[in-house]
């Protein structure tokens, strides 16, 4: 399967006939109705091998668990991790790192090994984890079994609950902060905190003054936000699903040098990264004097629909938002995005992306029957799908149609 997104349903299949055989065979092989439950998971967790009551401040402990499935204790809170397999971050030869390793408890008599994530990833996981004082953390290199092709399936097929039963899930950026953007967060959590109208410069640890710090950003917020995002972790189609799933989703941002002013910042240290919210973003980029700016600057929509994270997108158009962000985000696997775009809409019903997983389908007309699937009340009404409808244009792309039949519906609904 390829992206074809861009294409109209008539370059894709020439006629109304081939689109609406196609749909109904993309219906009848895979389509899945979703089980909502509170069934356990039955997950793998990584815990320190010995948890004493001392572990949270332990910051030298290397050696780790691997739980059985299902091994977490009732009423257990645990941290879920989302990060890209390809983090890219330097290891500091100033600030020594433990030589993680690994004891699977499924096979008790095997040797301890190495980790299986990058090694700032896990650094970073089990920093958070002990400021929150959690001993519980998912991470899917290290709790799914990677060369199991089955077991691969399962989580795939709970991914997006995976996320949503976490008390946390940390976004393990690898993009420094520069001064400037931490000096704006820190007003932000006081104005916040204080319920102020407006920034207060006074009255900072050791009377350091931070504005012109803060006008620093204010004159390149742009370039400074649209530097954040340009982070790996904002362009890939499964880390999307992960922020849009997560019960709470945490930012970790590695700071690097910081600066005497700085490092007496009111802020959410987490070791040598400072977390954030979403909501910190939302207000970093409309601050005094810089929403002129940001709305005359095309990276404002980006950020909007990349950065939004507040729960329930509902209203008009929340389908067509959804599928805008997530087409603004890559993945190896092009038949992935049915099951991510199904998790984020939060549908009824899915398509198997496994079976759809070949040139025969069309991205675009198995989003279709996506969609359609989902407008129908029950699974009866569903294997009778009426597809040859004319509110589909064939010289219109996917796209089109999507955002055409959010309005419409929205329309209907307030009446």
């Amino acid at each position: 399967m390829e992206r074809d997104s861009h294409r109209t349903f008539r370059e894709i299949h020439g006629s109304k006939e081939n689109l609406v055989s196609s749909v109904k065979d993309i219906l009848e092989k895979a389509l899945v109705e979703v089980v909502e439950d509170d069934a356990p998971l039955n997950l793998r967790f990584i815990t320190p091998y010995q948890i004493t009551t001392g572990w949270p401040t332990d910051e030298n402990c290397s050696d780790y668990a691997l739980t059985l499935p299902g091994e977490l204790p009732p009423g257990q809170e645990y941290i879920s991790v989302s990060y890209t397999w390809a983090h890219s971050q330097e290891i500091d030869a100033s600030k020594p790192i433990s030589d993680y390793r690994i004891k699977d408890r499924a096979t008790p008599d095997a040797p301890f090994r190495s980790i299986n994530c990058p090694t700032m990833i896990f650094h970073r996981a089990w920093c958070f984890a002990r400021a929150h004082k959690i001993p519980y953390i998912w991470i899917d290199q290290e709790c799914i079994y990677q060369g199991n092709a089955e077991d691969k399936q399962r989580h795939l097929q709970i991914m997006d609950k995976i996320y949503k039963r976490s008390k946390w899930t940390v976004a393990v950026l690898s993009t420094e902060l520069p001064d400037t953007m931490l000096s704006a967060l820190a007003l932000i959590l006081q104005y916040s905190h204080q319920r102020l109208s407006c920034p207060n410069f006074g009255d900072w640890p050791g009377g350091i003054d931070i504005r012109p710090l803060y006008d620093e950003f204010k004159k390149n917020a742009v370039k400074i936000l649209s530097s954040l995002y340009s982070d790996r972790w904002f362009t890939r189609a499964w880390t999307f699903q992960e922020r849009r799933c997560a019960s709470a989703c945490v930012l970790l941002a590695p700071v690097g040098n910081k600066s005497d002013a700085v490092a007496q910042l009111s802020l959410d240290w987490i070791g040598s990264d400072v977390s954030f919210s979403f909501r910190h973003i939302f207000i970093l980029m409309n601050p005094p004097n810089v929403c002129t700016q940001y709305h005359a600057d095309n990276v404002h929509e980006v950020l909007v629909e990349s950065f939004y994270h507040g729960g329930d997108l509902s209203g008009r158009s929340a389908n067509w938002l959804l599928f805008r962000a997530m087409e603004r985000c890559d993945s190896l696997i092009c038949s992935d995005r049915l099951t991510i775009f199904a998790n984020v809409c939060s549908f009824r019903y899915k398509l198997n992306s496994t079976v759809l997983n070949d040139a025969k389908y069309s991205y675009s007309t198995c989003m279709l029957a996506l969609i359609m699937a989902n407008e129908v009340e029950d699974k009866l009404t569903v294997d009778s799908t009426e597809t040859s409808r004319s509110d589909v244009d064939l010289d219109q792309n996917f796209e089109w149609y999507l955002g055409r039949k959010q309005w419409s519906l929205d329309a209907k609904r307030a009446k």
